[in-house]
This record gives C-alpha cells, sequence and structure tokens, in this order.
C-alpha cells in the first residue's frame, strides 16, 4: 500500500513526463513516496514499540477476519472488543489481556492480524508523520541533505556493511539478491530502512536505537 501518489514536478508535456517514468536516473526529480504493506512485523525491527506503551484499535482487515474465519471463536471477538481503543505498557501486556479475556487459543493468523493494527497504528502516529515533512523535497535534495558533520542523513547502505543480524534477516526474508538498503534519519537514532525502487521506499524496519547499521 503506497500511502502517497506519486506528483511529476515541472513536466510541462506528455512527452517529458513518459521520459521520467522511463528513465530510473529521473526518478530522483519526484517527490518520495512510502510503501507500508511489506513492513517486517516479525522481524526484530518489526517490534520497535515493545518499550513503549502502545494502542490497540480494530481496523476493518480484522474485523473481517474475525467475521469470516470459522477458526475464530467468537471469545475471541468479544475479548478483542474488549481491548479496542486502550492503551497498554507493552506488546506482552497486550497480549497477555487478550489470552485472559478469551480464555482459548488464538490462532496464529489472528495473532498476526492483531500485531499489525498495533504496529500500524505506532507507524502512523510517530513514523508518517516525519516522513511526510519530507513529501515536498525530491530524492536528489533529500540525498543531499548534510548533518552537522558533513554526513549525508538519508542514504543507501551496502548489504555488506549492514550488522550480522539484519543480513540474516534479509536472507530469512528472501531478499538475497538485495545488494543495498536505504537508511532514512527520523531523529538521533531513529531510522526508517527500506528498499528504494523507483521514486518511492518499500519500508521494511523501523530502527530506533541505529542497529542495522552501527556508526563506525
Amino acid at each position: 500500500m503506497c500511502v502517497r501518489i506519486p506528483r511529476i514536478q515541472n513536466e510541462p508535456n506528455t512527452q517529458k513526463k513518459s521520459k521520467v517514468s522511463t528513465d530510473p536516473v529521473n526518478f530522483n526529480k519526484l517527490n518520495p513516496c512510502w510503501q507500508i504493506g511489506n513492513i517486517d512485523y516479525e522481524g526484530f525491527w518489526g517490534y520497535s514499540n515493545k518499550s513503549e506503551k502502545i494502542y490497540f484499535e480494530i481496523n476493518q482487515d480484522l474485523t473481517d477476519l474475525i467475521n469470516d474465519d470459522a477458526n475464530c471463536d467468537i471469545a475471541i471477538g468479544n475479548a478483542l472488543l474488549e481491548l479496542d481503543h486502550k492503551e497498554y505498557n507493552n506488546i506482552e501486556d497486550f497480549f497477555g489481556k487478550l489470552h485472559s479475556n478469551s480464555s482459548i487459543e488464538i490462532p496464529n493468523i489472528v495473532v498476526k492480524a492483531v500485531t499489525k493494527c498495533i504496529q500500524r497504528h505506532f507507524f502512523i502516529k510517530r513514523i508518517l508523520p516525519k516522513l511526510k515533512e519530507f513529501e515536498r523535497l525530491t530524492w536528489y535534495e533529500i540525498e543531499t541533505l548534510l548533518s552537522k558533520n558533513e554526513k549525508t542523513r538519508h542514504h543507501s547502505i551496502s548489504v555488506l556493511d549492514c550488522s550480522p543480524r539484519a543480513q540474516k534477516r534479509l536472507r530469512e526474508l528472501k531478499l538475497n539478491d538485495v545488494e543495498e538498503i536505504f537508511s532514512f534519519r527520523l531523529e538521533w537514532d531513529l531510522r526508517v530502512i527500506g528498499l528504494k525502487k523507483l521514486n518511492y521506499l518499500q519500508i521494511l524496519w523501523i530502527d530506533e536505537n541505529h542497529e542495522v547499521c552501527p556508526g563506525k
């Protein structure tokens, strides 16, 4: 799912638009957009909100799953309704209450759907507003922004320079052919890590502690 439709800037006619859309070099003239449908929810950096309070809100996908899946007992649906629109200390606190309220085994498919609800809320509330600040810039402008020590703030990283844990996770995700990932620096240690494709970033991880590629 792309959360922003890309815009083509300063292209006065159809012919030039076509050129921008086919020439990879010219994608740097476009504004960024973000694809969040492939976030690695189950990976180490997928549960990036595990150390802080979380907020659970039932979305339409989870509602449809509960209503359509024959393995979803009505007790699970009722338990989720009791937990809806409330804050919890962490992931463990939330799932502890979910298991206690439902009193039955919760299918893995429901656990994954519930986790995505939490992560999506975390992403939209904390991460997306920061990313949207960059939408007025082109990719060229973003990649040439410098920090105080004259290093680029947002840049590609060779997979070979990533931490062993990050390299291992990429292999587990069957991304063996990926040579580079892209790092967006949002705060001092907070990074969004993804795969840059054309003019959008396919977000993979939320790296809160600068662990995917620690500074040398």
